[in-house]
């Protein structure tokens, strides 16, 4: 289940609202990225699980994101509060991943934007997500060991030695692609500088 593993509000608020001319340049090309693999699938219906305060979806709005019918999720209630807040055309549940029943919901996007790094048995999320999809999944994870250097460069978790400490999961490009394998027949797969993006479709939908 859940628990406390998605990223906290405060870690997330930050990320999104930092005004440090390196931070920000390498956040937007990154969500330009994100924006851009959405706007190629075209999907009506789209599931991002651990929306968090909905920092990501108000970016992806800003850029354009439209006439979509969008779903997110998140464990932690006062998120999710926020997030109605932020946007409030969008639905926001406060609810567990495994409650969403793929025999009764099925969207044609499902996404974890920076969420699976944060999961303990990682694995059992990635399964279930790929059953709620009947397109498309969009995944995005830091990418090792470079996400840490640059950090200890920032001078930021230097007792951690550059690792965040809510990252319990670390891939690099190779490792990534191997875990994602059993579920996901990967559309695309590559850096943007310091994450990896994945574009891919269920391979249970081809069974």
């Amino acid at each position: 289940m859940m628990g406390e593993e998605l990223i906290t509000k405060s870690s997330n608020e930050h990320k999104y609202t930092n005004k440090i001319f390196f931070h920000k340049l390498f956040l937007n090309r990154f969500l330009d990225t994100i924006f851009y693999e959405i706007n190629k699938l075209s999907p009506k219906t789209i599931l991002d699980f651990g929306c968090g305060e909905g920092f990501f979806l108000k970016a992806m709005k800003d850029r354009g994101l439209s006439e979509k019918k969008i779903l997110g999720v998140d464990n932690r209630e006062d998120a999710i509060e926020r997030a109605i807040t932020l946007i409030p055309e969008y639905d926001f549940r406060y609810l567990d991943l495994f409650q969403i029943n793929p025999d009764e919901f099925q969207f044609d996007l499902v996404m974890a934007i920076e969420v699976l790094e944060h999961l303990y048995e990682p694995e059992n999320f990635l399964k279930h997500l790929t059953t709620l999809s009947s397109r498309y999944v969009l995944f995005s994870v830091p990418f090792e060991p470079w996400f840490r250097i640059i950090n200890l460069c920032r001078g930021r978790d230097i007792l951690h030695l550059g690792n965040h400490p809510e990252h319990i999961n670390h891939w690099s490009l190779t490792s990534f692609r191997k875990f994602l394998a059993p579920y996901v027949k990967i559309k695309t797969l590559y850096v943007r500088f310091p994450w990896i993006v994945s574009v891919g479709m269920p391979i249970s939908n081809f069974s």
